[in-house]
């Protein structure tokens, strides 16, 4: 066991700094969960105005949201 846990430090640990490329999915799942957290309504202002999509989030479950929004909240917006 330690054995495994050594290779996976040796080969994990000098790649912690490379991040991957942000797509074009991740600041849309995260924008209803960063509204919620600012200003309290779950919504997505990327789509204001389209069928008041910026009072309502239809895109999730409610539960991943709401668990993104209490992160959001302990440890500040980001991808």
């Amino acid at each position: 066991m330690a054995i495994a846990v050594a290779a996976f430090l040796a080969l994990c640990l000098p790649d912690l700094d490379t991040y991957p490329p942000v797509g074009e999915d991740e600041p849309w799942i995260a924008a209803a969960p960063a509204k919620l957290a600012t200003e309290g309504v779950l919504g997505n202002d990327l789509f204001a105005g389209y069928y008041g999509m910026e009072r309502h989030h239809l895109q999730h479950m409610p539960v991943y949201p709401l668990l993104q929004a209490c992160v959001f909240e302990l440890l500040g917006i980001g991808i």
